[in-house]
């Protein structure tokens, strides 16, 4: 998604045009009406004045918002602690900021992420990222717009994800990034080489179902940056889009073994195992692994429920529900099964 200056950023001259031409009209309408107090004035006349005096000193006001927040203290709302950090150097310009957090990469990152959001606008993470570079650029506009459009649906979603630790993309990137955003006053280089931001393009390039550009991209980062485990899982996402499963089953295995808490490669190993017909191995991986994951286990009792091994998926329900009593999906489809087995053995 390339942000673009359009209607709904409008630009400096005009909103301030139409900021004095509000303030002018109301103040001309407050004087109006004092003057015709005196004169007891019909009590209509006085409402027909005055509500175009509010019209006119909310929009002034309205405005006014919408003139800060392009000049880029949006970004004062999205991230006030960066914001006063910023405010707090004074020895150091915005431009030298940028150039110890982005180095000489800062326009292919901006491009990367538009490419990245271009594939998948529904990537809140990726977005604020773009909105954070299109704030140390100078590109106030866009951060603004970005911010706009992205920022409830980014915190929404990391909330979800620190609940439940499933969110459906992007954890991968979560760990590594908050060290990142919770230490500013080191001033690191937020992602040399741009891996990070490669690799998110790759895994755009999965969802999207373009695996051959996915798998290029993620062996091309893989040759700068040996076993990262972010490419080696995008890498195993497109062998498996390209139906090469005994090498996307190795390579998650591999990402498993790096990352060891996180769970997307465990949850592909099992989807793979129950492709191929074969849960008793999915029964092994989640017996392994730890802690366990009561969407995981659902998973699997989801398979037997399509198998119609009612049973098994009551037994695998139960299991879920022991790691987790509150899983909603779980419970669901244990009360179905029950009330299922109890409609079987009445009839």
């Amino acid at each position: 998604m390339r942000v673009k200056n359009n209607k709904t950023i409008l630009n400096y001259s005009r909103m301030k045009k139409l900021m004095f031409l509000f303030l002018v009209l109301g103040l001309l309408l407050i004087f109006l009406m004092i003057i015709l107090i005196p004169l007891h004035v019909n009590l209509y006349i006085y409402i027909s004045i005055t509500i175009p005096i509010f019209a006119s000193l909310i929009s002034f006001f309205v405005l006014n918002s919408k003139l800060d927040k392009i000049r880029g203290y949006y970004y004062k709302k999205s991230n006030p602690f960066m914001f006063q950090f910023f405010q707090m150097l004074t020895d150091i310009t915005l431009k030298e900021i940028t150039t110890k957090v982005y180095g000489d990469e800062l326009e292919n990152y901006i491009e990367i992420y538009e490419k990245i959001l271009d594939l998948t606008p529904d990537n809140s993470d990726c977005a604020l990222s773009l909105m954070h570079a299109y704030f140390f650029s100078g590109d106030f506009q866009k951060a603004d717009l970005i911010g706009d459009t992205y920022q409830k649906k980014y915190i929404k979603e990391k909330i979800q994800f620190l609940e439940n630790k499933t969110l459906d993309y992007n954890v991968l990137y979560f760990n590594l990034r908050k060290s990142k955003k919770n230490e500013p006053l080191s001033l690191r280089r937020i992602d040399p080489g741009l891996k990070i931001a490669r690799s998110r393009l790759a895994h755009a390039y999965n969802r999207s179902k373009d695996f051959k550009k996915a798998k290029q991209l993620s062996e091309e980062i893989l040759s700068e940056f040996p076993d990262y485990p972010f490419a080696l899982y995008t890498l195993a996402e497109a062998n498996k889009g390209l139906g090469e499963k005994i090498i996307a089953k190795e390579l998650f295995y591999k990402v498993h073994k790096i990352l060891p808490e996180y769970s997307k490669p465990i949850e592909s190993i099992i989807k793979l195992s129950l492709e191929d017909g074969n849960p008793e191995r999915a029964i092994e991986v989640l017996g392994n692994y730890k802690p366990e994951k009561a969407y995981l286990w659902h998973i699997l009792a989801k398979y037997y429920y399509v198998h119609q091994d009612y049973h098994s998926t009551l037994e695998i329900c139960e299991r879920a529900l022991s790691v987790n009593n509150l899983f909603k999906k779980a419970r669901k489809l244990r009360k179905k099964i029950r009330k299922s087995l109890k409609k079987s053995k009445n009839s």
